[in-house]
């Protein structure tokens, strides 16, 4: 593995972590709703709870100041990978809760030093398009995964998806591990919170906010309001993420071409409108369109180019790190909030709560976005 590029070894480990995901995300609401009976409001607890290693990213991250990122990385797949088997042996809320913490403490470690690495590896005026491959990969690893799910979930138990994703995102860690240590030392020499960059986490807020809204409640809504199986679920991620294989690279494309700010206009006005339909539609083959569409827009790649453009390059990582600590402010409110307005008014208060946050996104981005000043040639 030594000799292939290593991008393609950031691609690879993308591919086995990515895939662990895919089975977590394929069965984890069913399992919840369906094996152990969770109800929307311990849902939001869960979710809020969750988010917590989100919240201290940036602690975390300065706590593992000498460990370069490519073994920051593999680290994180590991500690993914323990909380993932870990599900196999969960049987009440606490129990999920404090697996969950697990899971999520590697997950989110492990999110912006992955960014980190590949805009460091990417050449200039390149960084999107580097950013939407390994995403792409991701989601190519997501829908084989989601495709296995409905293929095989009428003779494989939900603790048995949990057990093979852990096995699978430890090979993701090994993958990594081959990575040369970075010339960049590591994400964290200091702490990094700068009022030049305020506009990168209002975008990191508002990411979040549209982030969890999908993440905690659309699976949910299928699984709990319509009863649909798990079989179907699967089916519908990998329709969404088979989208994503194609869909986010174009994503990257666009930003290098158009710009962050047309690109994020154009996904949170169709972000803003899926919601009403969550909110308001109850046909289901309707709404399955909703939900794969709703899959395939994530955009956090665009707020990484963005702050790639306004920061200086010694201080890109610490404040992807910083970032991902403000997107779990909102990451937080919004399942709890979210799942408290379910149980008190039902589903379309919860999905037309988010469609107010998405236009609210759309005016911040017309109206409060500066635009980067261009980046001297080589620098």
């Amino acid at each position: 593995m030594k000799s292939l590029h290593p991008l393609t070894r950031v691609a690879i480990a993308a591919f086995f972590w990515q895939f662990g995901f895919g089975l977590y995300r394929s069965v984890y609401n069913n399992f919840l709703a369906g094996e152990l009976g969770i109800g929307a409001g311990s849902l939001g607890l869960i979710e809020g709870i969750r988010e917590v290693p989100g919240l201290l990213t940036m602690f975390l991250a300065a706590a593992t100041v000498h460990i370069f990122e490519s073994r920051l990385a593999a680290l994180s797949m590991a500690v993914m990978a323990l909380g993932l088997a870990l599900y196999t042996v969960a049987g009440s809320l606490w129990d999920l809760v404090f697996f969950t913490l697990i899971f999520s403490t590697g997950f989110h470690l492990l999110y912006p030093v992955q960014g980190a690495i590949v805009l460091g590896l990417s050449r200039e005026g390149e960084k999107g398009r580097g950013l939407g491959r390994i995403e792409g990969v991701g989601a190519a690893a997501m829908l084989t995964a989601m495709v296995l799910v409905s293929a095989t979930s009428s003779f494989i138990t939900y603790r048995s998806y949990f057990l093979i994703a852990g096995v699978v995102t430890c090979l993701g860690a090994l993958a990594m591990l081959s990575l040369p240590a970075s010339r960049r030392a590591s994400i964290r020499r200091r702490l990094v919170l700068k009022a030049a960059y305020a506009p990168y986490y209002i975008l990191t807020l508002l990411a979040g906010a549209r982030r969890h809204m999908f993440l905690t409640f659309a699976v949910f809504n299928l699984v709990k309001v319509h009863h649909v199986p798990v079989g179907t679920v699967a089916l519908l991620l990998a329709v969404g993420t088979g989208l994503s294989i194609y869909g986010r690279p174009l994503l990257g494309a666009m930003v290098d071409r158009f710009g962050e700010r047309a690109v994020l206009v154009s996904c949170y006005a169709a972000v803003a409108a899926i919601l009403v339909g969550y909110a308001t539609i109850s046909y289901l083959p309707v709404l399955y369109v909703l939900f794969c569409l709703d899959n395939l827009l994530r955009f956090e790649m665009v707020t990484t180019t963005y702050l790639d453009k306004i920061a200086s390059p010694e201080d890109i990582s610490p404040t992807l790190a910083t970032g991902s600590t403000v997107n779990h402010i909102t990451g937080i409110i919004v399942p709890v909030a979210g799942g408290v307005l379910w149980e008190a008014l039902g589903p379309w208060a919860t999905f037309g709560a988010g469609a107010l946050i998405a236009l609210a996104s759309i005016a911040y981005c017309l109206q409060g976005l500066p635009r980067p000043a261009p980046r001297a040639l080589g620098a």
